[in-house]
């Protein structure tokens, strides 16, 4: 009979040769912090997708304002605010133009700034282009 209960003991012996429950507990964790980072930079990859394609539309919008701006005669001083309709949902645009004093043109000539502003308000992201135009008024007579 000692015999067997020897042959039954390393039975269980061989069997309970599994993982403890610190072993279990400390893969858990390990695979709680690499899906914690797996899920951030996943989460980082999608904002950067949106800010990257904000940075890539509003160049365009804003110099599409600033020839829409140029195109109307240089209206001094100017300071108007609109969208850019269904075609660019949430992006908003404001313009001013206004005289600056210059001493190397004399007063045939009238030298204006423009400021163009083209914001997505949902992201809180901003896009300025800033651009020196002058007139000759002699040219316009």
């Amino acid at each position: 009979m000692t015999e067997k209960t020897n042959s039954l003991d390393n039975k269980f012996q061989q069997a309970g040769s599994g993982f403890t429950l610190f072993e279990v507990l400390v893969a858990i964790a390990i695979i709680g912090i690499v899906f914690t980072s797996v899920f951030k930079l996943h989460g980082q990859t999608i904002a950067m997708s949106y800010s990257s394609r904000f940075y890539t539309i509003a160049p365009m919008l804003c110099q599409k304002k600033l020839s829409d701006i140029e195109r109307e005669d240089l209206t001094i001083p100017l300071n108007d605010t609109g969208d850019f309709g269904e075609e660019f949902p949430g992006y908003v645009w404001h313009a001013t133009v206004d005289s600056v004093e210059s001493e190397a043109l004399d007063e045939s000539f009238e030298l204006a700034r423009i400021d163009v502003t083209v914001a997505l308000e949902s992201e809180g992201l901003t896009h300025v282009i800033r651009a020196y135009r002058y007139r000759n008024f002699k040219d316009k007579k």
